[in-house]
């Protein structure tokens, strides 16, 4: 009598519990659901401030957490687009200030250099400065590389390098060893060619201590130099040169800068269409 009592309770109790975890997974679901719609609604918000960054934040945390909300998920795809098209607007619209201002800055400095042809390749000087006997002349290249000259008379150390100094540092070129070519003899002067990044430091040097007073070091292998005083003129013309070739490398980035961001956008607006909602479909948030 007593068995025949246990066995039924047994059995509503087990009922009870398997009816109890049903309602629990139930309850499980609906707020999954409901958290899911909520980070959806907030990024659509987010979209609509104008704060796509946020809604990317959102829309991942959305894929993330509740991957087996697919439906939620499936509308998401097109305020992730929408973000993205934002973003990208928005990073184009910045690249294009500074293209302006970039522009408008090489335009400047333009009017202060002259171009000077040449046998082997033309290059820019700025309007004015030559090479003198014992000193430096900046030149730009068509394609915006500065590079500097250097000439040394009656001073026969073999320089290979530069360097120019103030009371607010100093700044030293890259070694050119002598070749014959780049660092060669002529007619009793020591004449080397400085390249881009061989000599870029010194001109970036020169712009920030263009006020001077700047000094010029010739510096030999064997640890021999020679110093001046930067004239004026010549301080003045790396700068300018200086400055204008980096301008032209700016303007460069900033294409380039330009061009892929308005690929990146072309991608994020057909994106944007495919996945349109339907409006006459009859799904619901």
């Amino acid at each position: 009598m007593c068995n025949a009592t246990i066995k039924p309770i047994r059995f509503i109790t087990a009922a009870l519990t398997l009816t109890a975890l049903t309602f629990l997974a139930s309850c499980k679901g609906d707020n999954s659901a409901a958290e899911a719609q909520s980070l959806y609604d907030r990024a659509e918000a987010a979209i609509n401030a104008g704060d796509n960054a946020g809604a990317m934040a959102l829309l991942d945390s959305l894929d993330n957490r509740y991957a087996s909300q697919t439906e939620i998920r499936r509308r998401a795809m097109h305020l992730r687009s929408l973000a993205r098209e934002g973003l990208c607007t928005v990073r184009l619209a910045e690249a294009d200030s500074m293209l302006v201002v970039t522009q408008l800055r090489a335009d400047s400095l333009r009017h202060m250099l002259t171009w000077v042809n040449n046998d082997v390749e033309g290059y820019f000087i700025v309007e004015g400065t030559s090479l003198p006997p014992t000193g430096i002349q900046a030149r730009v290249s068509s394609e915006g590389i500065f590079y500097l000259i250097s000439s040394l008379e009656g001073h026969n150390i073999g320089h290979t390098s530069l360097s120019l100094s103030s009371d607010n540092g100093s700044a030293t070129s890259t070694s050119v060893a002598y070749d014959g070519e780049r660092n060669r003899r002529d007619s009793g002067a020591e004449l080397v060619h400085f390249v881009g990044a061989e000599c870029d430091t010194l001109g970036h040097f020169a712009f920030n201590n263009r006020r001077g007073p700047v000094t010029l070091t010739f510096n030999g292998p064997s640890g021999a130099t020679y110093s001046r005083p930067l004239t004026m003129g010549e301080l003045s013309g790396v700068a300018t040169a200086w400055d204008y070739a980096s301008s032209l490398v700016r303007l460069k980035v900033y294409n380039l800068e330009h061009e892929k961001l308005e690929r990146q956008l072309a991608v994020a607006r057909s994106q944007s269409a495919r996945t349109l909602p339907d409006p006459d479909s009859t799904a619901t948030k």
